[in-house]
């Protein structure tokens, strides 16, 4: 199967692929193409499910290095030392949602001096218009 082409550059094809023709070889009716997911049977399942599991996080790793160096060399240190880039710290990704929103809400409070000929009401109505339209994203997307 050639992975350098189309939909199976991405991560995590590659990845499994040693697994699926592990579990179709050993189950081939379990692992036929019309098959929604092959679970692990016995240890040794198991191991070839984990060793798949590792290499998706190491080459996960590996894209992600190399995204942080594509983006310092292209992106000035000017640029990444002002405070126009909104970065999020983020130690546990299920408050991902709600950590981003905030820090969002922080940032657009920070620059609305750029909004300085706005009245305060105005303001408030610009903030409730965006957490309006964030709600609105969020019901559409359940």
């Amino acid at each position: 199967m050639d992975f350098e082409k189309g939909i199976l550059q991405a991560i995590g094809y590659k990845e499994f692929y040693d697994y699926y023709k592990y579990m179709r070889g050993k189950y081939p009716t379990a692992a036929a193409p019309e098959s929604t997911s092959i679970e692990p049977k016995d240890s040794q399942d198991h191991e070839h499910l984990a060793d798949a599991k590792l290499r998706l996080k190491n080459k996960t790793m590996q894209y992600t290095v190399s995204q942080i160096k594509w983006l310092s060399k292209r992106m000035s240190n000017l640029f990444l030392n002002t405070d126009h880039l909104l970065a999020i710290d983020l130690d546990d990704p299920k408050l991902y949602e709600q950590l981003a929103f905030n820090t969002s809400l922080d940032f657009i409070e920070k620059h609305l001096h750029l909004y300085a000929s706005l009245s305060s009401d105005a303001l408030d109505d610009l903030k409730t218009t965006l957490c309006n339209d964030y709600a609105a994203s969020k019901a559409l997307k359940m």
